[in-house]
Protein backbone atom coordinates (compact mmCIF):
# COMPACT_ATOMS: atom_id res chain seq x y z
CA UNK A 1 0.00 0.00 0.00
CA UNK A 2 1.19 3.33 -0.67
CA UNK A 3 1.63 5.09 2.07
CA UNK A 4 -0.61 7.79 3.49
CA UNK A 5 -3.51 6.28 1.02
CA UNK A 6 -5.45 4.51 3.67
CA UNK A 7 -8.25 7.05 3.58
CA UNK A 8 -8.34 7.23 0.00
CA UNK A 9 -10.71 3.86 -1.14
CA UNK A 10 -13.53 2.48 -2.72
CA UNK A 11 -16.03 4.20 0.35
CA UNK A 12 -14.64 6.91 0.25
CA UNK A 13 -14.63 7.83 -3.61
CA UNK A 14 -18.36 6.32 -3.30
CA UNK A 15 -19.25 9.41 -1.21
CA UNK A 16 -17.32 11.93 -2.79
CA UNK A 17 -18.82 11.01 -5.91
CA UNK A 18 -16.36 9.55 -7.79
CA UNK A 19 -15.92 6.40 -7.51
CA UNK A 20 -17.09 4.85 -10.81
CA UNK A 21 -15.48 7.89 -12.63
CA UNK A 22 -12.25 6.46 -11.46
CA UNK A 23 -13.35 3.33 -12.26
CA UNK A 24 -13.81 4.62 -16.08
CA UNK A 25 -9.94 6.07 -15.68
CA UNK A 26 -8.71 2.55 -14.47
CA UNK A 27 -10.95 0.94 -17.39
CA UNK A 28 -9.32 3.09 -19.80
CA UNK A 29 -5.96 3.13 -18.42
CA UNK A 30 -6.28 -0.77 -18.45
CA UNK A 31 -7.68 -1.04 -22.21
CA UNK A 32 -3.82 1.26 -23.48
CA UNK A 33 -1.26 -1.07 -20.81
CA UNK A 34 -3.06 -4.06 -23.20
CA UNK A 35 -2.62 -2.71 -26.33
CA UNK A 36 0.68 -1.29 -25.51
CA UNK A 37 2.26 -4.12 -23.82
CA UNK A 38 1.18 -7.32 -25.55
CA UNK A 39 2.22 -10.74 -23.89
CA UNK A 40 3.70 -11.51 -26.82
CA UNK A 41 6.60 -8.59 -26.13
CA UNK A 42 9.75 -11.24 -26.26
CA UNK A 43 12.57 -8.57 -25.24
CA UNK A 44 13.25 -5.61 -23.44
CA UNK A 45 13.54 -3.44 -26.49
CA UNK A 46 10.05 -3.87 -27.18
CA UNK A 47 8.75 -3.38 -23.57
CA UNK A 48 10.21 -0.15 -23.93
CA UNK A 49 9.00 0.94 -26.89
CA UNK A 50 5.37 -0.18 -25.63
CA UNK A 51 6.34 1.48 -22.26
CA UNK A 52 6.92 5.04 -24.64
CA UNK A 53 3.47 4.54 -26.41
CA UNK A 54 2.23 3.69 -23.16
CA UNK A 55 3.34 6.89 -21.20
CA UNK A 56 1.74 9.25 -23.62
CA UNK A 57 -1.66 7.73 -23.70
CA UNK A 58 -1.98 7.29 -19.89
CA UNK A 59 -0.99 11.43 -19.28
CA UNK A 60 -3.73 11.83 -21.54
CA UNK A 61 -6.50 9.91 -20.14
CA UNK A 62 -4.67 10.78 -16.43
CA UNK A 63 -5.01 14.68 -17.19
CA UNK A 64 -8.14 14.99 -18.59
CA UNK A 65 -9.44 13.16 -15.04
CA UNK A 66 -7.14 15.49 -12.73
CA UNK A 67 -8.02 18.72 -14.33
CA UNK A 68 -11.86 18.34 -13.76
CA UNK A 69 -12.72 20.60 -11.03
CA UNK A 70 -14.66 18.09 -9.30
CA UNK A 71 -11.81 15.81 -9.09
CA UNK A 72 -8.90 18.63 -8.42
CA UNK A 73 -10.64 19.80 -5.17
CA UNK A 74 -10.91 16.74 -3.76
CA UNK A 75 -7.11 16.84 -3.11
CA UNK A 76 -6.71 20.44 -2.47
CA UNK A 77 -8.91 23.49 -0.89
CA UNK A 78 -6.40 25.78 -2.68
CA UNK A 79 -7.81 25.37 -6.12
CA UNK A 80 -4.58 24.23 -7.90
CA UNK A 81 -4.93 22.51 -11.16
CA UNK A 82 -3.12 19.37 -11.00
CA UNK A 83 -1.37 18.37 -14.20
CA UNK A 84 0.35 15.09 -14.46
CA UNK A 85 4.10 15.50 -16.35
CA UNK A 86 6.41 13.50 -17.05
CA UNK A 87 8.50 13.02 -13.90
CA UNK A 88 5.75 12.29 -11.98
CA UNK A 89 3.98 9.98 -14.04
CA UNK A 90 7.59 7.91 -14.19
CA UNK A 91 7.08 7.47 -10.26
CA UNK A 92 3.30 5.58 -10.55
CA UNK A 93 3.02 1.71 -10.91
CA UNK A 94 0.27 0.47 -12.87
CA UNK A 95 1.64 -2.37 -13.84
CA UNK A 96 4.55 -4.65 -13.43
CA UNK A 97 7.14 -6.25 -15.62
CA UNK A 98 7.66 -10.15 -14.76
CA UNK A 99 10.35 -11.92 -16.59
CA UNK A 100 9.09 -15.75 -17.16
CA UNK A 101 11.88 -17.18 -18.66
CA UNK A 102 15.24 -15.68 -19.39
CA UNK A 103 13.96 -13.96 -22.83
CA UNK A 104 10.17 -13.83 -22.36
CA UNK A 105 8.58 -11.38 -20.45
CA UNK A 106 4.97 -10.40 -19.35
CA UNK A 107 2.91 -8.01 -17.82
CA UNK A 108 0.72 -7.40 -14.60
CA UNK A 109 -1.73 -4.75 -14.24
CA UNK A 110 -2.70 -3.72 -10.60
CA UNK A 111 -5.75 -4.21 -9.04
CA UNK A 112 -8.47 -1.45 -8.92
CA UNK A 113 -7.78 -0.85 -5.26
CA UNK A 114 -4.16 -0.51 -5.74
CA UNK A 115 -4.94 2.08 -8.83
CA UNK A 116 -6.91 4.49 -6.60
CA UNK A 117 -3.60 4.73 -4.11
CA UNK A 118 -1.44 5.57 -7.34
CA UNK A 119 -3.94 8.01 -7.94
CA UNK A 120 -3.42 9.13 -4.68
CA UNK A 121 0.27 9.34 -4.56
CA UNK A 122 0.36 11.32 -8.12
CA UNK A 123 -2.15 14.08 -6.71
CA UNK A 124 0.66 14.23 -3.70
CA UNK A 125 3.50 14.36 -6.21
CA UNK A 126 1.54 16.76 -8.25
CA UNK A 127 1.30 19.14 -5.27
CA UNK A 128 4.43 18.81 -3.96
CA UNK A 129 5.86 20.11 -7.28
CA UNK A 130 4.04 22.68 -7.15
CA UNK A 131 5.14 23.89 -3.30
CA UNK A 132 8.44 25.40 -2.33
CA UNK A 133 8.44 24.45 1.10
CA UNK A 134 6.96 20.80 2.21
CA UNK A 135 7.83 17.54 1.95
CA UNK A 136 5.45 14.54 0.91
CA UNK A 137 4.17 13.18 4.16
CA UNK A 138 3.70 17.19 4.94
CA UNK A 139 1.51 17.04 1.58
CA UNK A 140 -0.20 13.19 1.99
CA UNK A 141 -1.23 14.91 5.62
CA UNK A 142 -2.08 18.07 3.94
CA UNK A 143 -4.60 15.81 1.25
CA UNK A 144 -5.60 13.21 3.81
CA UNK A 145 -7.01 15.97 6.12
CA UNK A 146 -8.73 17.38 3.44
CA UNK A 147 -10.07 14.41 2.13
CA UNK A 148 -11.40 13.51 5.62
CA UNK A 149 -13.05 17.00 6.03
CA UNK A 150 -15.11 16.05 2.82
CA UNK A 151 -16.25 12.79 3.73
CA UNK A 152 -17.39 13.69 7.00
CA UNK A 153 -19.20 16.74 5.33
CA UNK A 154 -20.71 14.02 2.39
CA UNK A 155 -21.83 11.64 5.05
CA UNK A 156 -23.83 14.75 6.78
CA UNK A 157 -25.34 15.26 3.47
CA UNK A 158 -26.13 12.40 2.21
CA UNK A 159 -27.95 10.53 5.27
CA UNK A 160 -30.50 12.52 7.23
CA UNK A 161 -31.81 10.10 10.15
CA UNK A 162 -35.51 11.01 10.47
CA UNK A 163 -38.89 9.49 10.86
CA UNK A 164 -40.42 9.26 7.50
CA UNK A 165 -44.10 10.53 6.96
CA UNK A 166 -46.36 10.38 3.72
CA UNK A 167 -45.55 13.51 3.40
CA UNK A 168 -41.47 14.14 3.90
CA UNK A 169 -40.47 11.73 0.45
CA UNK A 170 -38.77 14.81 -1.59
CA UNK A 171 -40.90 15.04 -4.64
CA UNK A 172 -37.71 13.95 -6.75
CA UNK A 173 -37.28 10.79 -4.92
CA UNK A 174 -41.02 10.01 -6.50
CA UNK A 175 -41.54 7.60 -9.23
CA UNK A 176 -38.05 7.80 -10.87
CA UNK A 177 -35.93 5.29 -12.37
CA UNK A 178 -32.44 5.03 -11.92
CA UNK A 179 -30.14 4.23 -14.75
CA UNK A 180 -27.05 1.99 -13.31
CA UNK A 181 -24.11 1.88 -15.68
CA UNK A 182 -20.87 0.13 -16.06
CA UNK A 183 -19.08 2.81 -17.74
CA UNK A 184 -19.68 6.50 -17.77
CA UNK A 185 -17.52 7.25 -20.82
CA UNK A 186 -19.48 4.83 -22.69
CA UNK A 187 -22.89 6.10 -21.81
CA UNK A 188 -24.84 7.16 -24.67
CA UNK A 189 -25.71 10.69 -23.08
CA UNK A 190 -21.63 11.34 -22.69
CA UNK A 191 -21.41 10.23 -26.02
CA UNK A 192 -23.63 12.73 -27.57
CA UNK A 193 -22.32 15.29 -25.57
CA UNK A 194 -25.86 16.17 -23.66
CA UNK A 195 -26.22 18.67 -20.61
CA UNK A 196 -25.19 16.01 -17.84
CA UNK A 197 -25.24 17.68 -14.08
CA UNK A 198 -23.76 16.23 -10.89
CA UNK A 199 -26.45 16.23 -7.94
CA UNK A 200 -28.13 14.11 -5.69
CA UNK A 201 -31.24 12.35 -5.07
CA UNK A 202 -33.48 11.43 -2.00
CA UNK A 203 -35.08 8.03 -1.18
CA UNK A 204 -35.92 5.90 1.41
CA UNK A 205 -34.25 2.79 3.00
CA UNK A 206 -36.11 0.18 2.86
CA UNK A 207 -35.14 -1.75 6.97
CA UNK A 208 -35.72 1.44 8.68
CA UNK A 209 -37.05 4.97 8.75
CA UNK A 210 -34.27 7.03 6.92
CA UNK A 211 -33.74 9.15 4.11
CA UNK A 212 -31.00 9.01 2.00
CA UNK A 213 -29.09 11.16 -0.59
CA UNK A 214 -27.24 9.21 -2.89
CA UNK A 215 -25.18 11.09 -5.58
CA UNK A 216 -26.44 10.26 -9.24
CA UNK A 217 -26.12 12.12 -12.69
CA UNK A 218 -28.80 13.76 -14.58
CA UNK A 219 -29.07 14.70 -18.24
CA UNK A 220 -31.05 17.65 -19.19
CA UNK A 221 -31.59 16.37 -22.35
CA UNK A 222 -33.13 12.82 -21.92
CA UNK A 223 -34.39 13.68 -18.52
CA UNK A 224 -33.12 10.60 -16.91
CA UNK A 225 -31.15 9.93 -13.73
CA UNK A 226 -27.53 7.93 -13.49
CA UNK A 227 -25.76 5.95 -10.98
CA UNK A 228 -22.82 4.00 -11.81
CA UNK A 229 -22.95 0.56 -10.55
CA UNK A 230 -20.26 0.69 -7.81
CA UNK A 231 -21.47 3.80 -6.33
CA UNK A 232 -24.79 1.82 -5.74
CA UNK A 233 -22.99 -1.05 -4.42
CA UNK A 234 -21.38 1.02 -1.74
CA UNK A 235 -23.86 2.74 -0.43
CA UNK A 236 -25.89 0.11 -0.20
CA UNK A 237 -23.00 -2.16 1.85
CA UNK A 238 -22.69 0.79 3.84
CA UNK A 239 -26.11 1.79 4.43
CA UNK A 240 -28.64 -0.81 3.67
CA UNK A 241 -31.03 -1.47 0.63
CA UNK A 242 -32.44 1.47 -1.11
CA UNK A 243 -35.96 1.73 -2.13
CA UNK A 244 -35.21 2.95 -5.32
CA UNK A 245 -36.71 1.67 -8.76
CA UNK A 246 -33.51 1.10 -10.55
CA UNK A 247 -33.02 -0.51 -14.76
CA UNK A 248 -29.42 -1.47 -15.96
CA UNK A 249 -28.21 0.21 -19.61
CA UNK A 250 -27.89 -2.15 -22.02
CA UNK A 251 -25.83 -1.91 -24.75
CA UNK A 252 -23.82 1.01 -24.08
CA UNK A 253 -21.33 -0.48 -26.05
CA UNK A 254 -23.21 -0.04 -29.33
CA UNK A 255 -22.20 3.01 -31.33
CA UNK A 256 -24.59 2.44 -33.48
CA UNK A 257 -27.89 5.07 -33.45
CA UNK A 258 -30.32 2.18 -33.85
CA UNK A 259 -29.17 0.72 -31.16
CA UNK A 260 -31.63 0.44 -28.35
CA UNK A 261 -29.68 2.01 -25.03
CA UNK A 262 -31.98 0.58 -22.74
CA UNK A 263 -33.77 -2.67 -21.43
CA UNK A 264 -36.79 -3.50 -20.32
CA UNK A 265 -36.83 -5.79 -17.24
CA UNK A 266 -39.77 -6.94 -14.47
CA UNK A 267 -41.01 -4.20 -12.37
CA UNK A 268 -40.41 -6.31 -9.49
CA UNK A 269 -36.74 -6.87 -10.34
CA UNK A 270 -36.55 -3.08 -11.08
CA UNK A 271 -37.26 -2.75 -7.38
CA UNK A 272 -34.09 -4.90 -6.42
CA UNK A 273 -35.79 -8.27 -5.97
CA UNK A 274 -33.54 -11.33 -6.65
CA UNK A 275 -33.42 -14.77 -6.00
CA UNK A 276 -29.68 -15.38 -7.16
CA UNK A 277 -27.90 -17.20 -4.39
CA UNK A 278 -25.77 -14.52 -1.76
CA UNK A 279 -27.73 -11.42 -3.38
CA UNK A 280 -30.87 -11.16 -0.96
CA UNK A 281 -31.61 -13.50 2.21
CA UNK A 282 -35.10 -14.66 2.50
CA UNK A 283 -35.50 -12.16 5.10
CA UNK A 284 -34.19 -9.29 2.64
CA UNK A 285 -36.70 -10.43 -0.23
CA UNK A 286 -40.03 -10.61 1.91
CA UNK A 287 -38.85 -7.35 3.51
CA UNK A 288 -38.81 -5.84 0.27
CA UNK A 289 -41.84 -7.44 -0.92
CA UNK A 290 -43.54 -5.74 2.36
CA UNK A 291 -42.41 -2.60 1.49
CA UNK A 292 -43.18 -2.38 -1.95
CA UNK A 293 -46.94 -3.37 -0.68
CA UNK A 294 -46.74 -0.79 2.26
CA UNK A 295 -45.34 2.12 0.48
CA UNK A 296 -47.75 1.11 -2.53
CA UNK A 297 -44.98 1.04 -4.58
CA UNK A 298 -46.62 -2.69 -6.71
CA UNK A 299 -49.73 -3.80 -6.20
CA UNK A 300 -50.06 -7.32 -4.61
CA UNK A 301 -51.51 -8.89 -8.06
CA UNK A 302 -48.02 -6.96 -9.68
CA UNK A 303 -45.59 -9.08 -7.45
CA UNK A 304 -47.61 -12.22 -8.00
CA UNK A 305 -47.72 -11.90 -11.59
CA UNK A 306 -44.19 -10.50 -11.78
CA UNK A 307 -43.24 -13.89 -9.89
CA UNK A 308 -45.72 -16.15 -11.89
CA UNK A 309 -44.17 -15.16 -15.00
CA UNK A 310 -40.75 -15.87 -14.06
CA UNK A 311 -41.95 -19.40 -12.45
CA UNK A 312 -43.30 -19.80 -15.77
CA UNK A 313 -39.95 -18.72 -18.36
CA UNK A 314 -37.79 -21.18 -16.16
CA UNK A 315 -39.25 -24.18 -14.59
CA UNK A 316 -38.09 -26.45 -17.17
CA UNK A 317 -34.67 -24.79 -16.84
CA UNK A 318 -32.01 -27.10 -15.64
CA UNK A 319 -29.91 -25.36 -12.98
CA UNK A 320 -32.55 -22.83 -11.71
CA UNK A 321 -33.73 -25.20 -8.57
CA UNK A 322 -32.75 -22.99 -5.67
CA UNK A 323 -34.67 -19.91 -8.12
CA UNK A 324 -37.86 -21.99 -8.66
CA UNK A 325 -37.83 -23.12 -4.83
CA UNK A 326 -37.72 -19.15 -3.69
CA UNK A 327 -39.88 -18.18 -6.03
CA UNK A 328 -42.70 -20.59 -5.29
CA UNK A 329 -42.31 -19.93 -1.74
CA UNK A 330 -41.94 -15.99 -2.22
CA UNK A 331 -45.39 -16.48 -3.97
CA UNK A 332 -46.96 -18.10 -1.24
CA UNK A 333 -46.08 -15.80 1.00
CA UNK A 334 -47.37 -12.82 -0.95
CA UNK A 335 -50.78 -14.65 -1.46
CA UNK A 336 -51.13 -15.33 2.12
CA UNK A 337 -50.86 -11.54 3.32
CA UNK A 338 -54.87 -10.73 4.23
CA UNK A 339 -55.36 -7.36 2.76
CA UNK A 340 -57.92 -4.77 1.23
CA UNK A 341 -56.70 -4.74 -2.72
CA UNK A 342 -56.64 -1.24 -2.76
CA UNK A 343 -54.45 -0.86 0.41
CA UNK A 344 -50.88 -1.25 1.01
CA UNK A 345 -49.59 -2.98 4.28
CA UNK A 346 -50.21 0.15 6.26
CA UNK A 347 -53.09 -1.26 8.64
CA UNK A 348 -51.62 -4.85 8.74
CA UNK A 349 -47.91 -3.44 9.94
CA UNK A 350 -47.40 -0.42 11.43
CA UNK A 351 -43.67 0.34 11.07
CA UNK A 352 -41.90 0.52 14.55
CA UNK A 353 -38.06 -0.44 15.27
CA UNK A 354 -35.37 -1.61 12.46
CA UNK A 355 -36.78 -5.36 11.55
CA UNK A 356 -39.43 -5.77 13.92
CA UNK A 357 -41.95 -6.11 11.01
CA UNK A 358 -40.44 -7.98 8.41
CA UNK A 359 -39.52 -11.30 11.38
CA UNK A 360 -43.65 -10.64 12.27
CA UNK A 361 -44.76 -11.14 9.00
CA UNK A 362 -42.16 -14.10 8.49
CA UNK A 363 -43.65 -15.38 11.78
CA UNK A 364 -46.68 -14.90 10.78
CA UNK A 365 -46.47 -16.58 7.18
CA UNK A 366 -43.54 -18.56 7.27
Amino acid sequence: MREGASIFNKNSLALLGILDETKSLYDEVFDIITEALTDSAKDLHSVLSGQARLSMACKTALNRYFTKSSIANIFSSEHYELFIDDKVLACARFFDIIRTKPLTLRYSIVSFESFIEEIHFLACMTLLCKRTKGSIDYIHSQVNRHIEQLIKSAREKYVIYSSIGESSIMHKAKAKTIWIYDRFSNLKCNRESHLIINTTLSTELIDRPVLIDIPVFFCDICQRYFIGRLTLEVFIEEYGRLLLRTQRIAEEYDLSDRARSFRAESELHCWGYNVVDGKMSQVDRRGLLVCLLEKQKMTKFGILRDIKNAIDIFQNRVGYEKALAKWRSDFEFVSRLDMPASQGLGNLCKRKQSGQRYCLLLWRFG
